[in-house]
């Protein structure tokens, strides 16, 4: 991994990621702490599991990694413990698959790998790594028996390494056996690794340069993955320390001085009470025209009108008014 710091150092910083991991029985493990439980499947003893943590603890810190000399070593050392601890009687159900030396190198592997991968992926996501090596490569390392299918579609794949979504949801999903922590191990027995990616084969590989600057300028403190970061260990580096939100308290807002006044004289009128000012009158709404003059008008203009109907908004005004003209016989037509 091209890095700023030793292989000697990441390995003290691989075993200082596995010390954070608290021996916890199988069925007292929650979603919240699964990453820093140092557990396996059926095993409820606290104290076995305290032991063969003990014994990664120490291969860890002798460098020792995948070798078959490895395995060997603590699979020999983890089955006398279990022995020691248990009593020489027939073992629980639970205890017989553990002892047995696969069971017991998946253990020793997932742990090795995942404190190297916690301890890589810290690395990664400091100022300088982000703004080098903004990119992981997934890529295959031998061994792999049993391949999953979405992990050969996106074998060689670039992508960011804020994409959570890509590296925590997708390849280390629960379905698939993963973690879901954007670092490997993805599952068990995947042999999926990550490789960082400088800024020129990122941009060659098609990622955004808005992308990559804003990925640079992100605050890790308020990320998804946020209490994977080792802050004690951060801060102790020239040029990764930590900066802390500097928080400002609320201003609140200052009453003006007093000035001194001086005593009021005993011989001043009490002053009257004060009354509230009248309420402005409403305004008086305008009265509807009226259409009468209209038809007077109408009359002397055309003289005799029959059934005239005016309309003032909504209100309907009938009116009827003949003249009275008499008939042939000399008398008044009747109106109707």
């Amino acid at each position: 991994m091209p890095t700023k710091y030793t292989q000697a150092e990441m390995d003290r910083l691989a075993l200082r990621a596995f010390r954070q991991k608290v021996p916890t029985a199988y069925d007292n493990v929650s979603e919240s702490m699964f990453t820093f439980a140092f557990t396996s499947a059926g095993i409820q003893e606290e104290e076995l599991l305290g032991k063969l943590q003990a014994l990664i603890d120490r291969a860890l810190a002798n460098g020792e990694s995948y070798s078959a000399e490895d395995y060997d070593k603590f699979i020999r050392d983890a089955q006398a413990v279990i022995r020691n601890t248990c009593g020489e009687g027939d073992l629980p159900p639970e205890l017989q698959k553990l002892i047995q030396p696969a069971r017991l190198k998946l253990i020793y592997q997932t742990n090795v790998r995942q404190a190297h991968g916690l301890a890589q992926w810290r690395v990664g996501m400091d100022k300088w790594h982000l703004s080098h090596y903004p990119a992981w490569k997934f890529v295959r390392t031998p061994g792999a028996k049993q391949k999953r299918l979405v992990h050969q579609r996106n074998e060689n794949a670039i992508r960011l390494k804020t994409d959570w979504h890509f590296w925590a949801d997708r390849m280390n999903a629960r379905s698939l056996g993963g973690f879901e922590v954007p670092y490997a191990p993805f599952g068990f027995n995947s042999y999926m690794v990550l490789r960082p990616v400088s800024k020129k084969d990122a941009l060659r590989a098609g990622i955004s340069p808005l992308r990559i600057a804003r990925q640079s300028n992100m605050n890790m403190n308020r990320s998804r993955f946020r209490d994977l970061l080792d802050k004690d260990w951060q801060a102790g580096h020239t040029g990764m320390a930590v900066p802390q939100p500097v928080k400002i308290p609320p201003t609140k807002p200052t009453a003006p001085p007093k000035t001194p006044s001086s005593p009021a004289p005993d011989n001043l009128p009490t002053p009257r009470p004060t009354q509230p000012p009248d309420p402005a009158p409403a305004p008086e709404k305008p009265e509807p025209p009226n259409p009468l003059p209209r038809i007077r008008r109408y009359k002397e203009r055309y003289g005799s009108l029959d059934d005239i109907v005016i309309t003032a908004g909504m209100a309907q005004i009938i009116w009827n008014d003949k003249k009275k003209q008499p008939d042939k016989h000399g008398q008044d037509k009747k109106q109707d």
